[in-house]
């Protein structure tokens, strides 16, 4: 997701998987991935489908707490000052709207790397025609 990418704290570490392994290198940064997706509405030709998207923030360090909310903060400004007055649209007027889910964070003291973690999550609505899932409308 390249509207993520050049967050003032995570940069250019935005991660397109699940699974990254996140280092003293790659932290503070992100993963995106879309866990769910489901068709909302049907048409003749139509499909309306919600997709879930999972955002992962990853940070080390003794100042947890205020940087995890940064990255929170930085998130939902980037992806909310992606819509378009004229479109009434999101993420280059493929989306048809955007709402936040919900987030949860924790510490890691266990972990090789000691670090914390939030998990930010969106819903996505989106259009596309019957047959061609690749390209929304």
């Amino acid at each position: 997701m390249t509207i993520l990418t050049g967050l003032t704290t995570t940069g250019n570490r935005v991660y397109q998987s699940r699974v990254h392994p996140m280092t003293e290198i790659t932290m503070p940064g992100i993963c995106v991935y879309c866990p769910e997706e489901e068709t909302k509405e049907e048409t003749t030709n139509l499909l309306t489908k919600e997709l879930s998207i999972s955002i992962d923030g990853y940070v080390s360090g003794s100042d947890f707490d205020a940087d995890i909310d940064k990255i929170q903060a930085e998130v939902e400004e980037a992806l909310y000052g992606d819509y378009s007055s004229s479109t009434e649209r999101f993420f280059n007027g493929l989306a048809l709207d955007l709402n936040y889910t919900s987030s949860e964070s924790e510490y890691n003291e266990d972990a090789q790397i000691e670090h914390g973690t939030i998990k930010m999550v969106y819903t996505v609505l989106y259009t596309i025609t019957r047959g061609e899932p690749e390209i929304a409308l």
